[in-house]
């Protein structure tokens, strides 16, 4: 079976990124694994941490753990889902 061509956008980081920030937005708690996370996406580990490392850096998440990330709590909003930046992704 040949190989199904995909567009430069369907693999980008930018795409990506908004899925992953789907998958943060309905995680329980603002919690996400990031095996399942890479595993639910269908992507490599490396390309989640590419992501992390940025949301990271820039203060939207934390890490809670070597494999667990969290939303950092707003004190704006008070809560972890209520956080505009992150909705703003």
């Amino acid at each position: 079976m040949p190989k199904q061509k995909t567009c430069r956008y369907d693999s980008s980081l930018g795409l990506l990124t908004k899925k992953f920030v789907t998958l943060i937005q309905t995680a329980p708690d603002g919690s996400l694994d990031l095996n399942q996370a890479a595993t639910q996406l269908n992507v490599q580990k490396r390309r989640i941490y590419d992501i992390t490392n940025v949301l990271e850096g820039i203060g939207l998440i934390e890490k809670k753990s070597k494999n667990i990330i969290q939303v950092r709590a707003n004190p704006t909003f008070g809560s972890t889902a209520a956080c505009p930046r992150l909705l703003a992704v």
